[in-house]
């Protein structure tokens, strides 16, 4: 098995399911268009990480994306002013307006380590957005909503329950703890059954003992959780936007 040394601009990782497996995929972006890396438990991986950002392009719609046409440096962020303009979720993700796509929402709760938050996703994703984000246990609360009525659900969830936030932050992602969406689903009158992911894609119970976003990082793929890549005792973000490529750095100690 050979080395895996992915180069460009991070998309993000992307995850499929084929015979009830899930497989995990980084998405890289370069002037020459998009690339997709198979993340293999066990294959040796190098790479470095930095805070130089370029934009990944644009949703044109569902599952189709298009790259930025200038492979645009950018200071922060995923996307150039140009292409979050063009993108056809910018004014849904930014609470401005409905999505612009034909699609049925579904709210949900995850729960990534002790955290939980409230989201919203297209319903035939749901699973897959579940896996994406990382998630240990996850519930549906409504489906087949429109973008506007998912939204509104989202904020009046979030709003009124303050241990639900709508984000959380990686560094809670690499230790399981037992779930606590249990009481959340009570209180919200939830009829469907919790899903645990943590058994379902097979997780180790703590992917890493740190989490870097950063350096370089190098090693056996011990796992991969949501955008998250383990060697077995570092782990790194892979944050949409920033570049990667070959390594300049020699030792791990650069990390931050």
């Amino acid at each position: 098995m050979g080395k895996l040394a992915p180069e460009g601009a991070v998309v993000k990782i992307s995850w499929t399911q084929k015979k009830g497996r899930w497989t995990p995929y980084l998405k890289t972006v370069d002037k020459n268009g998009y690339k997709h890396h198979r993340l293999t438990v066990g294959e040796q991986i190098e790479f470095e990480l930095t805070d130089r950002r370029r934009c990944t392009g644009y949703h044109t719609g569902i599952g189709r994306m298009k790259p930025c046409p200038e492979y645009r440096e950018i200071e922060k962020g995923s996307q150039c002013t140009e292409c979050r303009q063009k993108d056809v979720y910018t004014g849904y993700i930014e609470g401005r307006s409905p999505a612009k796509i034909k699609a049925e929402f579904t709210v949900y709760l995850a729960q990534s380590g002790p955290k939980t938050k409230v989201g919203v996703t297209r319903t035939n994703k749901t699973h897959t957005r579940w896996v994406e984000q990382g998630a240990d246990y996850a519930v549906p609360i409504k489906q087949n909503l429109t973008s506007q009525q998912a939204l509104k659900l989202e904020q009046k969830i979030s709003r009124e329950n303050p241990g639900i936030t709508q984000t959380i932050r990686k560094e809670h992602k690499l230790h399981k703890t037992d779930s606590k969406i249990e009481r959340y689903k009570r209180k919200l009158d939830i009829k469907r059954d919790i899903t645990d992911l943590q058994e379902k894609i097979g997780y180790p119970d703590t992917i890493g003992r740190k989490l870097m976003r950063k350096g370089r990082f190098s090693g056996k793929i011990h796992a991969v959780k949501g955008q998250i890549i383990s060697n077995g005792d570092l782990c790194i973000a892979m944050s949409s936007g920033k570049e990667i490529g070959k390594p300049s750095q020699t030792a791990l100690t650069s990390y931050r």
